[in-house]
């Protein structure tokens, strides 16, 4: 298959559309994915408490995939996938609100997970089946062929190795500690050699 067959149904205005949408959707979620690995080493710095959280989100995604099929069969793809995004959506957002105001637990992101798990089988099957619906039957293949490459390659971009998550983690939690030491020792260290100088103070207390 040539290039220009490859690229084929990107010239359907709506299935650029949609591919679009999945190449963002596939973006975000694998730097998610990075985000919530991150959260889960900072809260707990162990490889087994990461590996429970990917399984609950994992293994919803296989359990219940026939179920996503019965559910796009019954009702209208577009309105399950919407509907799905929106819920994986508002996971993302309460994950992140937990994370960043320091009341997150371990069962609070597997619960998470397990929630945006099951909407992501709910919506893969109605998300492959929108491609016959915006593509004639000779553009099919190589329309499935790019998503198939979209949710390959991008997320393998994005994620890097868990020994490579751990070292940003300790990097992070190291350049954190020697920003605090600076703020709470260097700096009114400074400010003292000053002032004995006579030539008063950079920072003052509030």
């Amino acid at each position: 298959m040539s290039l220009r067959d490859h690229a084929g149904p990107l010239r359907q205005l709506n299935f650029r559309r949609f591919f679009l949408g999945e190449v963002i959707n596939t973006a975000g979620s694998s730097m998610s994915g990075i985000a919530l690995a991150f959260a889960v080493l900072h809260i707990e710095n162990s490889a087994t408490t990461l590996g429970w959280v990917v399984a609950a989100a994992t293994i919803p995604m296989v359990t219940f995939m026939l179920l996503g099929g019965a559910v796009a069969d019954r009702f209208p793809r577009a309105l399950v996938l919407r509907g799905c995004n929106v819920a994986q959506g508002l996971v993302q957002a309460i994950a992140a609100v937990l994370v960043l105001t320091g009341a997150a637990s371990v069962w609070h992101l597997v619960l998470l997970q397990f929630v945006s798990g099951t909407a992501f089988a709910a919506s893969y099957p109605a998300f492959h089946g929108m491609v016959p619906i915006l593509l004639p039957v000779q553009e099919r293949k190589a329309a499935y062929l790019l998503i198939n490459q979209t949710e390959s390659d991008i997320p393998r971009v994005n994620q890097p190795s868990l020994d490579r998550l751990k070292e940003l983690n300790a990097q992070w939690v190291t350049l954190k500690a020697r920003g605090v030491e600076i703020l709470d020792r260097d700096i009114p260290a400074f400010n003292k050699r000053l002032w004995d100088a006579g030539l008063g103070a950079i920072w003052k207390d509030s």
